[in-house]
């Protein structure tokens, strides 16, 4: 329990959000945004200034061009807003929220009253200076806020960050007001562009450092507006104008731009971790599949080990000698129990001929025909219990099709091929037809109407896992030979279903 708890815990700690694998997969492009994003953004900045220095004739009406951009840049910027605060409704990622907020705090509280009332021929007063001086320091506030996350946002829930944004729209009139401030020029503009350009510092280091490629694309938008201020400064009317105009639509637009990029991030994000997830999907699949088929194999081999077991436990009270029977049976039980243990090949020395006498002796001591010829002293390196599991299989399978057909057993070197060692198992039964006789070591695949289909195909990976072979051939006079043929030299511990 105590480590499903720690697996959970650093699961938590692994996921930073919906769009994590984004950010990390996609921090060069990002970046490459911002890149192009700036320098399309110092390009319309330098033709601006042309514009209002007047080096750039503007064809037209200058004012209705003024006012169609101004009234463009709070579009803009209004649709910005919606897009963040509704990527944050989907996703419930709170940097969205926190931009949304930024960004509608910006268009209503600052670019309303400085520069879209003004361009309509209007003018707040007071209550505007005091509205865009509290709409500056909100949005140092939050952009601090999204510049710090995630060490602040795990203790802001969002109720708590829409009461800020109310606090702080309040309270910083109020005060202004208790202290005798003048929120009209030049005070206004000698307060409030000072804290607008540090909240553009902020936004834009931070994004960039901490790879917050929306927050940096807000520090965009900012000095954007700050630029608009200090072109409209220059002239107030005319060309000047025109040129804070198209410099502060652009400025939104670079807002826009980042949210836009930022949903594209997202979405890459969310695909990138649905694949993996399907990939993720597959391989348990795949290795629930391998263990399902390892465990029918296991079990084949101990259904038929145990079957011998149990008809030489029912004739231990009729043995002449039980001491004897019970070697066999201890003998059988041994190599059963590591069957049992053993998932990967374990090579080791061991007398060949003394492995198989003893797997003929088991077979003998049911009544089985069967015989065994080897040479003494035939030692060799193998997977053991693998290999004798294998030879067994063959002899079941020689059992089950000719159960009263004599079986021959034998081991040695092969004559075709000097350096690897044939076991031959041999029958007199009715053979393999020949379309089958490559299909019968198939998964599944048997002629016999009791058959599992496993038995051949185990004995078959048996020998590959460990660079060898097993093939049919039949015998003259009839019947069936199976030779598992297993090089000198065998490959080593390999997985035997891998």
């Amino acid at each position: 329990m105590a480590a499903l708890v720690t697996q959970r815990e650093q699961q938590r700690a692994d996921y930073a959000g919906p769009d994590r694998r984004a950010r990390v997969a996609a921090t060069g492009s990002s970046l490459g945004f911002v890149a192009l994003a700036a320098s399309l953004q110092v390009a319309i900045l330098a033709m601006a200034w042309s514009i209002g220095d007047g080096r750039l004739d503007v064809s037209g009406d200058a004012r209705s061009l003024e006012v169609a951009m101004t009234a463009a840049a709070a579009a803009i910027l209004g649709s910005a807003a919606a897009i963040a605060v509704a990527r944050f409704a989907h996703a419930r990622d709170r940097i969205s929220l926190d931009v949304g907020v930024i960004m509608l705090v910006c268009a209503v509280g600052w670019f309303l009253p400085l520069q879209l009332v003004p361009t309509l021929g209007s003018d707040w007063g007071a209550f505007g200076g005091a509205l865009a001086l509290a709409a500056a320091v909100t949005v140092l506030i939050f952009t601090v806020l999204v510049v710090a996350q995630p060490v602040i946002d795990v203790r802001l829930s969002t109720a708590k960050r829409l009461g800020i944004v109310g606090a702080s729209l309040v309270l910083v009139p109020v005060f202004g007001t208790m202290v005798g401030w003048e929120f009209e020029d030049p005070f206004l503009r000698r307060v409030t562009i000072p804290i607008l350009a540090l909240a553009a510092v902020v936004a834009w280091g931070g994004g960039i450092l901490r790879h917050r490629w929306l927050v940096a694309f807000l520090g965009l938008m900012f000095l954007g507006l700050l630029a608009a201020e200090i072109l409209a400064l220059q002239g107030g009317e005319g060309t000047w104008a025109v040129s804070a105009a198209i410099v502060s639509a652009t400025a939104a637009a670079m807002g826009l731009y980042g949210v836009v990029i930022d949903v594209r991030q997202a979405i890459i994000g969310d695909q990138r971790r649905l694949s993996d997830t399907w990939t993720e999907l597959k391989e348990t699949k795949r290795s629930a599949a391998a263990e399902r088929l390892r465990n029918q194999d296991r079990m084949h081999s101990l259904r038929s080990g145990l079957l011998g077991v149990e008809v030489i436990a029912s004739s231990l009270a009729t043995a002449s000698d039980p001491a004897e029977v019970g070697e066999v049976l201890a003998m059988e039980a041994h190599r059963l129990r590591d069957l049992t243990k053993r998932s990967r090949l374990t090579l080791s020395t061991f007398d060949l001929r003394d492995a198989l006498n003893s797997l003929v002796e088991v077979q003998l001591r049911r009544g089985l025909p069967v015989t065994l010829d080897a040479p003494r002293g035939l030692v060799v390196t193998a997977a053991k219990a693998e290999t004798i599991d294998a030879v067994h299989c063959l002899i079941d399978n020689a059992i089950r099709h000719a159960p009263s057909a004599p079986i021959m057993v034998s081991a040695g070197y092969s004559a075709l091929e000097p350096d690897a060692l044939d076991i031959r198992v041999r029958d007199r039964g009715p053979g393999v037809p020949v379309k089958m006789r490559e299909k019968i070591f198939h998964r599944g695949v048997t002629t016999h109407k009791e058959g599992t289909g496993i038995g051949l195909h185990v004995a078959r990976m048996i020998a590959e896992a460990q660079g060898g072979k097993l093939f049919y051939q039949a015998r003259l006079g009839g019947g069936s030979e199976f030779v598992l043929r297993l090089p000198d030299e065998p490959r080593g511990a390999k997985g035997i279903f891998e």
